[in-house]
């Protein structure tokens, strides 16, 4: 309370135990202490007071967020847990440990968790399982992870379901000789990807499908399933990887049911390894396109008002090893946007540039 003059101990954690916080985005005096096990703790009062509560499961370690937070129900929480099994697959005859990752909710801000908690049961039955406990999740967001985005019920919820390849025709468009490599090298089950969504908590659930694209072997004909899912403002985007190539297609939606492939305007024979869908405004959608030959560069496009047509804003972006890219906006002053670019990009697209260290980075603004 003192603007960082002066730092206490969590006295309400127990020490050592916190691996990751979250502040809750749309209650300001409301945050989450997630330790790596199944007990966690929750503070309604900035910090002051902290309550323990459980999960059925340890938090996801794919490193997506653990947790979701709703933008009008505030107290609708989705939680990301891991569950590990052994499990012998295939040719190699001892067991291993097979992990995947199961989602829940809460509509309560994971008050009767705390009160369970507290009267001593530590089974996490209070957070509710979205989904049946075979059934694995790479990604759960509630369609209403935004202010802005209104377009569907608000119970809404959008997750990349973690499915064996095959069991939707559509994206089953892999050869026997590549899954049996798969099966042989990684010992695990061909898998894919699918966006469902739900308006009932999964008690039913809806296949998003994307069409052709826009040259009619991308989206559902593409074969790789769904990479990524990510609302943004009123947005909806989608990435989709081909099942032959390092290529991907970015879709977009404004309702969470109709989509449509975006247009980016790259040079003749660019692949789309790669998209950061940065910070954006109402009106429009940025996204950064890692394009083939370079892992430190990009460049940057601005949508039009549907995010279906792209125009190139800024060439040569910087960005870091995980994909953060180097464009931020000034929060504050409306329509300034401050980036790093590349200076000496031919260089790194050459691989004559042995380290970052050697990059030569110029500021712009706009």
């Amino acid at each position: 309370g003192n603007h960082g003059a002066q730092w206490d101990v969590v006295a309400g954690v127990p020490g050592g135990k916190a691996s990751r916080m979250y502040a809750h985005p749309f209650e300001a005096t409301v945050a989450y202490v997630l330790s790596d096990g199944t007990e966690h703790w929750l503070t309604r009062d900035e910090g002051v007071t902290w309550q323990a509560f459980s999960t059925p499961l340890a938090p996801t370690t794919s490193g997506e967020r653990a947790l979701g937070f709703h933008a009008q129900r505030t107290r609708w929480i989705l939680y990301t847990g891991e569950r590990c099994v052994e499990e012998t697959v295939g040719w190699w005859p001892f067991p291993r440990l097979v992990c995947h990752d199961e989602a829940f909710y809460v509509r309560d801000g994971f008050e009767q968790a705390v009160r369970d908690h507290s009267d001593g049961d530590r089974t996490g039955q209070a957070v509710t399982a979205l989904m049946a406990p075979d059934r694995a999740v790479a990604k759960c967001m509630w369609a209403h992870h935004t202010t802005e985005f209104d377009s569907m019920a608000e119970e809404a919820i959008f997750c990349l379901e973690v499915v064996p390849r095959g069991t939707d025709s559509a994206l089953a468009r892999r050869s026997i000789a590549e899954d049996l490599a798969g099966m042989l090298d990684g010992l695990a089950k061909p898998t894919t990807v699918r966006l469902v969504t739900s308006e009932d908590f999964f008690h039913t659930q809806r296949v998003v499908r994307f069409g052709d694209g826009n040259d009619g072997s991308g989206g559902d004909h593409a074969g790789g399933g769904v990479v990524a899912v990510s609302v943004v403002k009123d947005f909806v985007l989608a990435a989709i990887s081909h099942a032959h190539s390092d290529e991907m297609d970015l879709f977009v939606s404004m309702d969470g049911h109709a989509w449509a492939e975006s247009r980016l305007p790259l040079p003749p024979g660019t692949r789309e390894d790669a998209y950061t869908i940065l910070e954006s405004t109402k009106y429009a959608v940025f996204v950064d396109v890692m394009s083939s030959g370079s892992s430190v560069a990009g460049s940057l496009y601005r949508s039009n008002s549907n995010g279906t047509y792209y125009t190139q804003s800024l060439e040569h972006t910087h960005r870091s090893r995980d994909g953060v890219v180097d464009v931020e906006r000034v929060h504050g002053v409306a329509g300034v946007v401050i980036a790093n670019q590349v200076a000496n990009w031919e260089q790194a697209q050459r691989g004559d540039v042995l380290g970052r260290h050697e990059l030569h980075l110029r500021s712009r603004i706009s």
